[in-house]
């Protein structure tokens, strides 16, 4: 029972710490392309949408109908908006915390004690005392509250690493279940028929919420291996049955995730490795070095992450010693551990084996993220791929922590100094880390305050200059620093959505000299001549309002017409239909600017100052003798 009451509190505080982020908005990362402008999730639940959302291999270039339906289902259940999807991942993440607890005390709390790790407090195997509950208890805090956790909990697209993780957390419980059932009723091979369908179902399951579930039968066998060591066995026959059953799953989601990578909705057909081998793999290694690094000295944590393109970044021999490090001191204790000749050999040699199964379960979770098997796009990491990697982190913990206790009895049948002494030091880092997630989460409020915490870190991050600059003109109404950002942001990088909305900033400024500016940007872009090639609309919007200011009526017309009319507008056409209503009546095309200013003007049709417009607009074309006005707008 107390297990449950820790269960319940443990989730509430962690639901506590992620409230705040009902009130945060979507970001222009990502959150946009998986809901409100997403054809299939943005109206909610209904079987052509949950159809689309499994048939829809290309979309955002990622397959992950589960996750898609999770959207779709806060939409029909809450309505269109922030708080329900911000609701959703801090409650998810609440549950995986329970789950990934009572994994943590199935697989510590209740090992035998011929050549177990741990026994009971009261000296009985098979019951987990209240020390042994606790320091589980602080494990799965030190990674439920840990900075890294924020990015996937605060940032609305970071659901897929939650529900894939509470997918794997369900399905390696399922394992450490049947291990108990096994041990408990001694059938030898013979194990229930529906955990082992439940596995399977979780498998899928995870794949389907995010294709990285495709590690799920490697950590299902370092589970079980765990478990079994734990136990005192040798054996890992059941690990290797569930890896085996679980594979042809993890292969075909891996098959999937090629041709999402490679054939992303709206672009051409994309090789799958961008960058060579060599600066994958140097990627790799340094990514490695910073997750395990940045899980104990959290600082310079932020959205988005750019990888290098060419050379070593200055920081790289710093996190590749790192990596080298933190895997050597594993791999010694590992070999130690099975050398050892005393009598504690039943602690050192179980515990060695842990913890070999523990780095497996690390390099199996993060090894689909990394890079070297596939291109990782802009970026060269992120806090969220740790989601699951790190859980090995206080797997391992719990296990030194049980080791060091046990083995300071058996020598001198004293306390627990050096165990007291590692906790205490522990509980002050997880009083710093909470301390830094407290901080860091105000910092996904929305797009201005997360990649300005981006621009701290990284001062030339071109996406990151470009959604600043977006932010300082719509929101701040700040132009000039506006444009100055996006003009850095296209010397890091040039962008073709960059270039767009520079074009954009400029023509709402409104300055004459900006004229040339804007139409050298959209011969860039290839606008100028294809004003129908223009999705989002901007830089037509921008050219058309530079052709208002020359008097090249027909010109301005048709790239408000192409605005308008622009697929993947990120904001509403209002302004770019008046517009074209004052390109038509300029141009003394009356009627067509009637049926403009007419479809206005009607009550809800656009916003208050719009449609006053095109009212007062109606009335100076009715009021015109040969149908000519000049109109300014």
């Amino acid at each position: 029972m107390k297990v449950y009451g820790q269960s319940f509190l443990l989730a509430i505080v962690v639901f506590a710490v992620y409230a705040q982020t009902f009130s945060f908005e979507f970001l222009r990362f990502d959150d946009q392309d998986y809901t409100f402008l997403c054809p299939f999730v943005k109206d909610g639940l209904s079987w052509v949408n949950v159809k689309a959302a499994f048939c829809s291999f290309r979309h955002a270039a990622i397959w992950m109908p589960l996750t898609y339906l999770s959207y779709m289902l806060d939409i029909s259940v809450f309505g269109p908006g922030m708080v329900a999807h911000h609701l959703v991942n801090a409650a998810v993440h609440a549950v995986n915390s329970v789950l990934f607890y009572w994994l943590l005390t199935g697989m510590f709390a209740g090992m035998r004690s011929n050549g177990a790790i741990v026994q009971a407090d009261d000296g009985t195997p098979g019951q987990g005392g209240g020390r042994t509950r606790l320091i589980i208890l602080g494990a799965t805090l030190f990674w439920a509250l840990h900075p890294m956790r924020v990015e996937p909990v605060a940032w609305i697209a970071g659901r897929k690493e939650l529900l894939c993780a509470f997918f794997v957390l369900l399905g390696l419980l399922a394992i450490v279940k049947r291990e108990a059932v096994r041990e408990t009723r001694d059938v030898g091979r013979a194990f229930p028929n529906t955990s082992f369908l439940l596995i399977l179902l979780c498998c899928l399951a995870a794949c389907m919420s995010k294709p990285t579930g495709m590690c799920f039968p490697f950590l299902a066998f370092c589970v079980a291996a765990m478990v079994r060591t734990g136990n005192g066995e040798r054996g890992m026959w059941n690990g290797t049955v569930l890896t085996i059953a679980t594979l042809p799953i993890a292969f075909a989601t891996g098959l999937i995730a090629v041709y999402s990578q490679t054939h992303a909705e709206g672009y051409d057909v994309r090789t799958l490795f961008t960058a060579p081998f060599a600066v994958r793999a140097l990627n790799a290694v340094k990514s490695l070095g910073l997750y395990i690094f940045k899980t104990f000295v959290p600082f310079d944590l932020h959205i988005d992450c750019r990888w290098p393109s060419a050379n070593l970044p200055a920081d790289g021999w710093g996190t590749i010693l790192t990596a080298v490090a933190g895997l050597s001191i594993l791999l010694l204790w590992v070999v130690a551990a099975g050398r050892a000749a005393s009598p504690l050999d039943d602690i050192r040699r179980p515990s060695g084996r842990i913890a070999l199964f523990s780095l497996l379960f690390f390099l199996f979770a993060v090894a689909p993220t990394l890079g070297v098997f596939g291109s990782f796009g802009r970026e060269a990491r992120a806090d969220r791929f740790t989601y699951i990697p790190t859980m090995a982190i206080s797997m391992l913990l719990v296990a030194a922590l049980l080791k060091s206790g046990k083995v300071e009895r058996l020598k001198s049948g004293s306390g627990e100094w050096a165990n007291t002494l590692v906790c205490l030091v522990l509980v002050a880092m997880m009083s710093c880390h909470f301390f830094i997630t407290l901080r860091l989460i105000p910092t996904f409020r929305n797009d201005y305050t997360a990649f300005s915490r981006v621009l701290a870190c990284d001062p030339v991050h071109p996406r990151a200059l470009s959604h600043v600059a977006s932010e300082e003109c719509a929101r701040l109404k700040d132009f000039d620093s506006g444009i100055r950002h996006f003009r850095d942001s296209l010397a890091c990088e040039w962008n073709h959505d960059t270039a767009c909305q520079l074009a954009f900033a400029l023509a709402t400024r409104g300055r004459k000299e900006d004229v040339s500016d804007i139409r050298a940007l959209g011969e860039s872009t290839g606008v100028a001549k294809r004003p129908e090639s223009d999705r989002k609309g901007l830089m037509a919007e921008a050219l058309g309002m530079a052709a208002l200011k020359d008097g090249r009526w027909r010109d301005a017309a048709a790239f408000f017409s192409a605005a308008v009319r622009a697929p993947a507008r990120l904001y509403p056409a209002d302004d770019a239909f008046a517009r074209l209503g004052v390109a038509l009546a300029n141009g003394g095309r009356r009627k067509e600017a009637e049926q403009v200013f007419s479809a206005l003007a009607r009550p809800g049709a656009a916003r208050e100052s719009v449609r006053a417009f095109a009212e007062r607009s109606l009335e100076q074309i009715a009021a015109s003798r040969d149908g000519r006005v000049m109109l300014f707008y």
